[in-house]
């Protein structure tokens, strides 16, 4: 056993074993007493005391022994806050090569030096897709994202003092992507989702283009959620968590009603069979969707871009632009606009009547004068 020499007086708190090595003794804010190895110095001591008492004030303070390993806190991560949101349940696979590199390492062992490797490791891995690419950055940033929302979680569930993940910058965004379908393509998309004899992709193509819906939003609905009445879908399983209606054209109508009267007593508006025989929601679409676009012979085409296909159609005919970013659920307009602006009529015309008003009246002038003489 290694005996500890008490430090004098003046050093209170700090300790040296008969090896050299000082220690920090100290009590945490639930008063209970820690020991805590410094380094070969008495100043490694004395900083580390001092730094550990300037946490404790601060209310930052981590008990060491508290802090799980990445992997067991992934779980309670995804168990306590993950299950609620679209995209995080979507982003597991992201999740689980986070757990695969940082294993059972501390979250208080990350530093920001990791995450950057972390990064330099992905961007060398082949693309799955496309073995002969490697990795996009824009990929990486959306591990990076996951990583940086779990480590604040940590923070602010007292299993973390600060989040090393906020040091780290994101990589410059690839350009992005706007890809939309023309009214001939639309067409031909249309008639080639008839020959894939998919009872899902048909309806979920159409529904896309009508109401600009993201894929995992379409097979996660539930007929309860949709209000013939009032010619409203309630979204619930959003990429932002947050509910929101979307307005029901006379198309989207047509083809949900299609649906009910086919299969009234389902709960999912995309159902299929589980292995065990009982209903589930419809799983993924990918064999149907590119069957479809080879019969179609349309290329570059993600399932996604029918989004940016009801949107900018949408702005071409004149909607408003505000009204755009309510239904496709964009956190702030300034995204919608600076995506769709330039495709919408009404908007540019309404910013060239701004420019041909004259530039200068004499009304300002006049104004102050009349406020001057009051003053006066």
């Amino acid at each position: 056993m290694i005996r500890m020499e008490k430090a004098p007086r003046r050093h209170r708190g700090m300790f040296k074993d008969t090896r050299g090595f000082w220690y920090v003794d100290y009590y945490t804010p639930d008063r209970k007493r820690r020991r805590k190895l410094a380094g070969k110095k008495k100043a490694d001591a004395d900083r580390l005391l001092r730094t550990l008492h300037t946490s404790i004030a601060a209310g930052e303070y981590v008990d060491a022994s508290k802090v799980p390993g990445f992997t067991d806190y992934a779980a309670t991560f995804m168990e306590r806050y993950g299950n609620g949101k679209a995209s995080l349940r979507e982003g597991t696979s992201r999740i689980a090569r986070l757990k695969a590199y940082f294993g059972t390492r501390k979250l208080s062992s990350i530093t920001v030096a990791d995450i950057e490797n972390y990064r330099i490791t992905r961007l060398g891995e082949p693309d799955k897709r496309d073995k002969k690419s490697k990795i996009s950055r824009s990929t990486v940033d959306r591990e990076i994202t996951i990583l940086r929302s779990m480590l604040s979680k940590a923070v602010k569930w007292g299993l973390l003092a600060k989040n090393p993940a906020n040091a780290v910058e994101d990589y410059k965004a690839d350009k992005k992507r706007t890809r939309f379908l023309t009214i001939e393509e639309i067409r031909g998309l249309k008639r080639a989702t008839k020959r894939t004899h998919s009872a899902i992709l048909r309806p979920a193509v159409i529904l896309a283009l009508e109401t600009g819906m993201r894929k995992g939003e379409l097979l996660g609905l539930r007929w309860q959620d949709i209000n013939f009445e009032a010619g409203q879908i309630l979204i619930r399983e959003t990429k932002s968590g947050e509910d929101r209606r979307v307005p029901m054209s006379r198309r989207a109508r047509w083809v949900l009603a299609k649906l009910a009267a086919r299969d009234p007593l389902h709960e999912w508006v995309f159902q299929t069979e589980g292995r065990d025989g009982g209903p589930k929601r419809a799983g993924d679409i990918k064999t149907p969707w590119a069957r479809a676009l080879t019969l179609a012979q349309v290329e570059d085409l993600h399932f996604h871009d029918l989004r940016h296909t009801f949107a900018s159609h949408f702005a071409m005919k004149g909607g408003n632009l505000y009204a755009l970013a309510k239904i496709l659920g964009h956190a702030s307009p300034k995204m919608t606009l600076d995506t769709y602006a330039h495709l919408s009529p009404q908007f540019v015309n309404d910013q060239r009547r701004i420019m041909d008003a004259p530039a200068y009246r004499s009304e300002p002038a006049a104004v102050n004068a009349r406020v001057l003489s009051r003053e006066g």
